[in-house]
């Protein structure tokens, strides 16, 4: 098994059905239990050791550069790379060809994954897609398999055939390029590949993959992020305030009297709660 080192992350994209909250940033920079999506994936590339990172980046890229710089507190190396059409996602990898070589992760920067998600694909061979299981498979690329070999991959919204689908996560190697050529869309390249005789492999995640498409599907998952929660109280609790489950609060944060605060809950710093405030489960309150 070859050791990787590089990763393409692809957070080029709006998220025009996450609108309005995409109006004022890129969809990978969506605050889930205080973080956005695009740290989930970053900090799941650490801890498998792939610190050499080029993150493609487009709408709002200001935001993305500001946020993670060059990576050093996130203990990775991050390369930007622009695209400046949104036209897909075999068109935003592409704009990567000349900051990788040889082998490498390529990963959608807008999902919710931590680091045991990914790391079949770390065991895997060039040209591997990373599949899971969804009831709604048609919202996805559905794949269909024999023995992890891939037979067919079908875009949204057709008939199922399968409930496995594409996390858009995949394994490359540098000829994933000369296979794009000018196509946009992924699936479509990998569906050239299929009809050309090139082999493409499937491996199931084995940790959690959550995609945020609509709005609401923030709030599950943010619940489930939550499920995670270690609690702390690193700010002030006055007289009557009750705390029941996992809390984390935040530094200089002021939970006032009589409150009452039920977990899974995290509060970020600087907040003033109350008197007599009621914050219910699955909740997140971001700084200040």
């Amino acid at each position: 098994m070859t050791k990787l080192k590089q990763a393409v992350i692809l957070a080029a994209g709006e998220g025009q059905r996450l609108r309005p909250f995409t109006s004022s940033r890129p969809k990978v920079m969506i605050k889930v239990a205080n973080r956005p999506l695009l740290q989930y994936v970053v900090e799941a590339l650490a801890k498998n050791g792939i610190r050499k990172l080029v993150i493609v980046v487009g709408y709002k890229k200001e935001q993305i550069q500001d946020f993670f710089g060059a990576g050093e507190k996130f203990g990775v190396d991050i390369n930007y790379i622009v695209q400046r059409q949104q036209l897909g996602t075999a068109h935003a990898l592409k704009q990567a060809q000349w900051l990788v070589k040889g082998q490498f992760l390529a990963l959608a920067g807008d999902s919710l994954i931590e680091p045991q998600t990914i790391a079949p694909l770390m065991k895997s061979a060039a040209n591997t897609i990373l599949i899971t299981q969804k009831e709604n498979a048609s919202k996805y690329g559905v794949i269909v398999c024999e023995d992890s070999r891939v037979k067919t991959i079908t875009n949204g919204y057709a008939r199922e055939e399968s409930q496995w689908v594409s996390t858009g996560n995949y394994f490359f190697d540098d000829n994933i390029f000369n296979y794009i050529g000018q196509e946009v869309d992924q699936n479509e390249v990998f569906r050239s590949m299929l009809s050309e005789g090139i082999k493409l492999s499937a491996v199931k995640s084995e940790g959690q993959w959550l995609d945020i498409a609509y709005p609401w599907d923030i709030l599950k998952v943010n619940d489930t992020a939550l499920q995670a929660l270690k609690p702390e109280v690193a700010g002030i609790l006055e007289p009557g305030v009750y705390i029941k489950g996992p809390v984390s609060i935040g530094k200089g944060t002021v939970i006032m009297a009589n409150s009452y605060l039920s977990g899974p809950l995290l509060i970020g710093s600087n907040c003033r709660i109350g008197p007599n405030a009621c914050i219910f489960p699955s909740s997140s309150l971001g700084d200040n």
